[in-house]
């Protein structure tokens, strides 16, 4: 009776370690991973729609301000876009800073404007100049805000990623060992192969059951999302899918390995 009391506790805590080191390898493969972060945002099509965003942007402000739409043409393009949110996530991942251009574009804009007023001799007096630039000024605001949103909150999350990414590689070997340590003691009180084998089959099962439970828990609360904007909200669901996705995936591994281990120990034994 004792022993089956062990056993079940040391196999509570191989659940609770193998979950674990799931878990942050999946985290690894995916939230803290920049490559995979970029080739999320570039599938659900996340630059051109800020592209388009800040366009739509743009807009409100050329009504406001009775100017042509066509002075906003090709004040940036979408290679640019895509540069300056790669710095704003390479800032998050790696720590470096983030400096948005956005002079070309008042520049641009600036010339623009003047070249109008040359072309029909009008001198803008200084009440129009200051309304011109507070114009630019909200261009370039308008650019900045779509790509970066929040420079501070840009800081904290690199703050934070910095610190999980140097304890994940330390905290894997812990469960690592852990999970070493606890097979170990598994085959000690055991102390025969069979018994063993159908231990760990169990203890893979029941991972299994648990890792399929996720995806079911959360695959349908996570379609009405919505953080920022709908551009980066869509790129939020398609990560959590891909999580739970995974999880599903490596319990379907572990409910076969669980079954083989069962069912092997038993025919063994019985034969």
């Amino acid at each position: 009776m004792v022993k089956k009391i062990f056993i079940f506790i040391i196999n509570f805590f191989l659940i609770i370690c193998v979950l674990l080191l799931s878990l942050l390898q999946i985290f690894s493969n995916t939230i803290f991973n920049k490559e995979y972060m970029i080739g999320l945002l570039e599938k659900n099509n996340y630059y051109e729609k800020i592209y388009y965003s800040i366009e739509d942007g743009f807009k409100n402000y050329i009504m406001q301000s009775g100017l042509d739409e066509s002075i906003l043409d090709d004040l940036y393009d979408k290679e640019k876009v895509t540069e300056d949110i790669n710095m704003v996530i390479s800032a998050m991942y790696d720590g470096t800073s983030v400096s948005i251009d956005s002079e070309s574009i008042v520049q641009t804009l600036d010339n623009r404007i003047n070249s109008i007023l040359e072309q029909n001799n009008r001198q803008p007096e200084k009440e129009e100049r200051e309304a011109i630039e507070i114009f630019e000024d909200s261009i370039a605001t308008t650019y900045i805000d779509e790509i970066i949103y929040s420079a501070e909150s840009i800081e904290e999350i690199s703050s934070v990623f910095s610190k999980i990414q140097l304890l994940l590689p330390n905290i894997k070997i812990v469960l690592i060992g852990l999970i070493v340590i606890l097979l170990a003691l598994v085959i000690v009180i055991n102390q025969k192969v069979l018994k063993t084998v159908n231990t760990i089959g169990i203890m893979f099962l029941t991972v299994g059951v648990i890792d399929i439970a996720i995806k079911l828990l959360i695959k349908d609360r996570v379609h009405n999302i919505l953080i920022l904007n709908q551009a980066f909200s869509a790129s939020i669901i398609d990560l959590i899918n891909s999580i739970v996705n995974s999880f599903f995936n490596l319990g379907i591994i572990a409910i076969s390995v669980g079954v083989v281990s069962i069912v092997l120990s038993s025919f063994v034994r019985r034969k």
